[in-house]
């Protein structure tokens, strides 16, 4: 403490401290984080990351695109079975007064008295789709005979291993054969029928028209029979009515003994008239004979004269009116009689009229199937479509195959 007393005891220790050299200084090893914080893994675990990206994209490339469309050529290429096409065009019409039409077909539709039908049409579809065609074809147009060929190959055949051998199951197989189409604007029904040869092409589109012609004519006979049956019922209700009331008739003239009491009360009438002038003049001539010849011989045959003509209309008179058996009396019976098939005969009248108006709406009502182009034979055949197919297979597995590969590197790039 004596060397100098004048530096302070602070400044004296920190002397004492070694001089360090900042570049011999060893610091311990420290980690890079990135800005955000986030630990970065490892190279070692990047490159196996990005090897199992590689391999997955590989395996889903293999998967989506490699084989499906190596199957797709194999099959398309090689095995597809080709198939022959007719196409037939046909319109569902109706008689009567047509409506008005908006487009040219339904101008000229109009013009020849005839309209289409839009029910019909559905109709004959619904028809062409059902399991009944399918069964008619089967038994009527040797359908599998047509159809179920040696030259379809295994997945189109019917007579396969894995397709079950049921009715449900043949009519699945035909619907993929056959389409029908409506044209909304015309009412034309467009219909396709496949095969392996376009000569069953053609019989099985002819027969699905003969068929489809008949379920047409069986519409028209059940429309035929609600409308028409009814108003024959009623005219051979009244037409019985008249027959009894006409025996009735014939039973009372008969019994009577006379066939119109009407007219012959007015002939007794008119007789009774002429006889009352003829008794007026012979009593004006014997008048004029007494006063002018009182002695005269005229006097005793007008006098006969005068009582023939007097009995004759006292008794006509009785015949008429008088008596339980006049005309009189047997006139009110008969004029009931009369009436009453006068009341029945309007009334057939009114119903044939009813039932001619209804046969006339039956056919006015009446569908036509018209075939506008028949079944045609195909020259080549028109599926299947091998290079447009393999182009639409490439292009959606090509797009699977990218979103695959987008959701493998998602997930992926959460691993690095």
């Amino acid at each position: 403490m004596s060397g100098n007393p004048s530096v302070p005891a602070e400044t004296r220790q920190l002397t004492l401290l070694p001089l360090v050299d900042d570049a011999s200084v060893t610091t311990a090893p420290e980690h890079h984080l990135p800005v955000d914080g986030s630990r970065q893994p490892p190279p070692a675990m990047r490159h196996l990351v990005d090897e199992a990206r590689q391999f997955y994209r590989r395996i889903a490339f293999i998967v989506c695109v490699a084989v499906p469309v190596l199957v797709a050529t194999i099959y398309f290429g090689f095995i597809a079975s080709d198939l022959y096409v007719s196409e037939t065009r046909f319109l569902v019409r109706q008689g009567g007064n047509p409506d008005a039409f908006s487009d040219s077909m339904g101008a000229v539709l109009q013009s020849s008295g005839i309209e289409t039908t839009s029910e019909g049409s559905h109709a004959v579809k619904a028809f062409v789709e059902s399991r009944d065609l399918v069964e008619r074809l089967a038994k009527q147009n040797d359908l599998l005979g047509r159809l179920d060929r040696s030259e379809a190959d295994f997945v189109t055949a019917f007579s396969t291993f894995w397709r079950p051998q049921t009715q449900e199951s043949l009519y699945k197989w035909f619907s993929s054969f056959i389409d029908l189409s409506i044209d909304k604007s015309t009412g034309i029904s467009t219909l396709k029928v496949k095969a392996f040869h376009a000569a069953d092409a053609q019989a099985l589109a002819v027969g699905i028209l003969d068929h489809a012609e008949a379920l047409v004519n069986r519409l028209n006979a059940r429309v035929s029979a609600d409308s028409i049956q009814f108003a024959e019922e009623v005219v051979q209700r009244y037409e019985a009515r008249v027959g009894v009331i006409q025996e009735k008739l014939t039973e009372y003239r008969n019994r009577e003994l006379v066939v119109d009491p009407g007219r012959q009360t007015s002939v007794a009438l008119d007789l009774s008239t002429r006889l009352a002038l003829e008794l007026a003049q012979v009593d004006t001539k014997i008048a004029g004979l007494l006063q002018s010849n009182p002695r005269s011989p005229q006097l005793n045959d007008l006098r006969s004269r005068r009582a023939a003509l007097k009995g004759e209309i006292d008794r006509q008179s009785r015949l008429v009116v008088g008596e339980s058996s006049s005309l009189a009396g047997k006139l009110a019976d008969y004029e009931k009689l009369v009436l009453e098939k006068e009341l029945y005969f309007k009334a057939l009248t009114a119903a044939m009229a009813s039932l001619e108006r209804a046969r006339q709406e039956a056919v006015a009502r009446r569908l036509y199937l018209e075939r506008i182009v028949e079944p045609n034979i195909a020259d080549r055949p028109e599926h299947p479509r091998r290079l447009l197919i393999l182009m639409v297979v490439v292009a959606v597995c090509g797009g699977l195959y990218w979103i695959v590969r987008v959701m493998l590197d998602l997930t992926l790039e959460h691993l690095r």
